[in-house]
């Protein structure tokens, strides 16, 4: 599949997020075309302002909720590429679904309204994360593709919504991978774009996105390294097995 050039429109979901915001920033730096998918109005003003710059090639597109089979009809015409970041974070919630549909129902209506309405799209990048592959294991282990957290699905299965906000994000990210592979494999021949799933560990930098309360947040690296800082010793004993440094 050939690569996208400038000054090409990208569709960044989750554009609100850590990451998402630098990869608009480092889009719209390298000449591409930006839109970016925010779940209020109010989230996307503040990237209109942030990126006041660029303001003739960003331009948000307002999703309230990302669970909808018909969430991203309208967002995903017109581009060529898609950075897929839109993910709750781990947190507790009374109902696993709060959790695992954004992350699993969400991805596959992203791809169903590409093969409708997006047929210029050459390649969707999903960020999934590391934890969708790190299964626990004994001593010293080097993981690879073939590896699959399928501990922490088994632990949703069993604990249902009881289950931690942490067990619950990393179940739905092994359900997500799993779904995308599948339904790329379902649909050979019938899809025009290629598909690259990025597992990323722990990131930290500056943050340029806008910030919440504390106690709001969802567990992700800012809260991590907050926690680091203050050494609290739940964290480390969480954190030992797959911290890369």
């Amino acid at each position: 599949m050939p690569a996208i050039a400038a000054p090409s429109k990208i569709l960044v979901t989750g554009a609100n997020g850590y990451i998402a915001a630098h990869v608009i920033k480092s889009l719209l730096r390298d000449n591409f075309s930006v839109r970016g998918a925010v779940r209020s109005a109010s989230k996307g003003k503040y990237f209109k302002d942030l990126f006041a710059s660029h303001e003739d090639r960003f331009e948000y597109f307002v999703i309230p909720d990302i669970s909808s089979p018909t969430a991203y009809d309208e967002a995903v015409r017109g581009v060529s590429g898609i950075l897929h970041l839109a993910s709750p974070l781990p947190k507790e919630v009374e109902d696993a679904k709060e959790i695992v549909s954004p992350i699993v129902d969400g991805t596959h209506g992203l791809f169903e309204s590409v093969r409708k309405y997006a047929p210029g799209v050459k390649r969707i990048i999903v960020t999934s994360s590391t934890v969708a592959a790190l299964e626990p294991k004994e001593g010293l282990y080097m993981y690879s593709e073939a590896d699959w957290n399928d501990a922490a699905v088994k632990a949703l299965e069993e604990q249902g919504s009881k289950a931690s906000g942490v067990t619950m994000y990393e179940a739905g990210k092994v359900l997500e991978e799993r779904a995308i592979f599948e339904y790329v494999e379902k649909n050979e021949g019938k899809i025009g774009f290629d598909v690259v799933t990025i597992l990323p560990t722990w990131v930290f930098g500056p943050m340029i996105h806008e910030l919440g309360p504390f106690e709001t947040l969802g567990f992700g690296s800012f809260k991590a390294l907050y926690y680091c800082l203050t050494e609290q010793p739940a964290l480390y004993e969480r954190m030992e097995w797959n911290w890369v440094g």
